[in-house]
């Protein structure tokens, strides 16, 4: 079933959130699908303390939330890396297990910042946002590097380009990317190749337009490189998912439309991904990508969880079978309705930005990336 953005069901959602004032969550009897190793685990009790995973239960503390894993699964919080986030559908996403969001939509950066600051107070809930406000093109590299300077200096977490950006504009914003450390993303530019955004360390390339003709060799060195890609396979070729994914292309996982569900299966149906594939690039290659503690079911890792009565590495579907969800270290009870919603929604707490460098002549970011 889908989710629409009406009022009457925003306050249902709302209301439907249970959540326990707990320092601490105890899951026992679970089985964890273990991303990084690419296994699943026999039955084990999974602890949290505070906003991470942890090696035993809080010592000493009363509040902590006890959750029965028996016959359930335990995975990573998802991640839309190319979705968008209003106050209308965020809930909605923690209930579907989409714990973090880059935003791609074309809102002012104002305008996500006050809706992160929203939900960084609790006054609304929602996943961790990354946001670089509305793609831009540029006539000239001069332009593009005031830009991104100005860019720089506010709580961005990447810098985002638009179709039909001027070629020196664009190398423009990748020499201040690659020199000062926040991410560039964008398509692949008409007039580039890939081999020549590998060398400029473009940090993701949305969409596949462009890379169908492209030699084998770009994709390899470009995970090699640290070079990511966002298909969006449900708008791309099948043979060339399957060709990029050959070629050792790492890719993460974005659904423009909000159905990141759909996403996830279209690239196990289509793409010529495992089901454990797909997982990964919504959780482990997003902790990859960010430099970040997110994207894993481990000690120390950021606790952002999700409880799924079903096996997702036998059938990805079962992503949709959320029983409840750890969103920054509590415990959420996700009621019968949530589990096969399927739009998107931009909110959340912010992950980690890959670096803290700084450009001349200004002030520290003051953005808040999270470890």
């Amino acid at each position: 079933m889908r989710f629409h953005a009406g009022a009457l069901l925003l306050l249902w959602l709302q209301s439907a959130l249970v959540v326990f004032a707990q320092s601490g969550v105890t899951i026992r009897k679970v089985r964890v699908v273990d991303v990084e190793r690419g296994v699943v685990t026999s039955p084990r009790t999974v602890y949290v303390a505070g906003d991470r995973v942890s090696a035993s239960v809080v010592a000493g503390n009363g509040d902590v939330r006890v959750v029965d894993g028996t016959g359930k699964f335990l995975v990573p919080g998802l991640w839309n890396m190319h979705g968008a986030v209003t106050a209308a559908n965020a809930t909605a996403m923690v209930l579907r297990g989409i714990t973090g969001v880059r935003d791609m939509s074309a809102e002012p950066l104002s305008a996500m910042l006050e809706l992160y600051r929203k939900i960084e107070i609790g006054a609304l809930r929602g996943p961790r946002i990354l946001t670089g406000g509305p793609a831009m093109t540029f006539g000239s590299a001069s332009e593009a590097r005031t830009w991104f300077d100005g860019m720089y200096r506010t709580e961005a977490d990447f810098v985002r380009f638009g179709e039909g950006i001027d070629p020196e504009a664009y190398i423009a914003l990748a020499e201040q990317s690659r020199k000062w450390r926040l991410p560039l993303v964008g398509p692949l530019p008409p007039t580039v190749r890939l081999m020549d955004a590998v060398a400029l360390r473009q940090s993701s390339i949305e969409g596949t337009r462009g890379l169908d003709r492209v030699a084998c060799e770009g994709f390899f060195y470009a995970g090699r490189d640290g070079v990511w890609f966002t298909p969006m396979t449900r708008e791309a070729d099948r043979e060339l998912m399957r060709w990029m994914r050959g070629c050792g292309a790492r890719m993460l996982a974005g659904a423009p439309d909000g159905d990141l569900h759909a996403e996830l299966e279209a690239m196990v149906a289509e793409g010529g991904f495992t089901p454990m594939a797909a997982l990964r690039a919504a959780t482990y290659e997003v902790g990859q990508f960010l430099g970040s503690d997110v994207g894993g079911v481990a000690v120390g890792k950021l606790a952002d969880l999700v409880l799924l009565d079903a096996d997702p590495t036998l059938d990805i579907r079962n992503l949709r079978r959320v029983r409840g969800v750890v969103l920054r270290g509590k415990w959420i009870d996700v009621p019968t309705m949530g589990t096969s919603a399927t739009s998107d929604s931009r909110s959340g707490t912010r992950p980690p930005a890959a670096s803290s460098a700084k450009p001349p002549a200004s002030s520290a970011r003051p953005g808040s990336p999270i470890r």
